[in-house]
């Protein structure tokens, strides 16, 4: 008679085990399906997303303008958070540049106050230098574009006195 009760206590305990497994790990199971959903619909987001640097003209030593068309198969939101960078080819210089309106290191673009770049559409940005950063005549620079989920463009060029 022992051993059947011990046997049936040994069922409950293992049964009522098995069932805390299961009530701990399915909610854990749940969240990691979910986030592995999410990181693939991320990486999916980012292989559709592609830009490029058309040109770039420099109007003078301080103020450029930039074309970014969107190569890819679906729209580029968020422009405002983008990261635009000039730095020279020899490593002399190298300027990260704000968002936003003013005098100097920063950049816009000028797009029907939209912050979206539609699929195959190609925006203007302003780029503005400070006086330390001017260009250099016969000096080679790369302009990179990069969005806000790190798809990136760049586009060499080098200044020459315009005339």
């Amino acid at each position: 008679m022992d051993k059947v009760i011990v046997t049936a206590l040994l069922i409950i305990a293992g049964v009522a085990a098995a069932g805390l497994v299961v009530t701990t790990l399915t909610p854990i199971v749940g969240t990691s399906s979910r986030s592995v959903v999410e990181s693939q619909k991320s990486v999916a987001n980012r292989i559709a997303t592609d830009i490029k640097v058309l040109t770039v003209h420099a109007e003078n030593t301080t103020n450029l303008k930039v074309l970014v068309k969107n190569t890819g198969t679906v729209n580029v939101g968020l422009l405002k958070q983008s990261d635009v960078y000039l730095s020279d080819t020899n490593g002399s210089k190298f300027v990260y540049l704000q968002w936003g309106t003013g005098d100097q290191d920063n950049w816009n673009f000028e797009w029907d106050d939209n912050t979206v770049i539609e699929q195959g559409k190609t925006i203007m940005v302003t780029v503005k230098l400070s006086a330390p950063n001017a260009l250099e005549t016969g000096h080679t620079y790369l302009v990179n574009f990069s969005t806000p989920n790190g798809v990136a463009s760049e586009y060499r060029f080098t200044y020459t006195t315009p005339g």
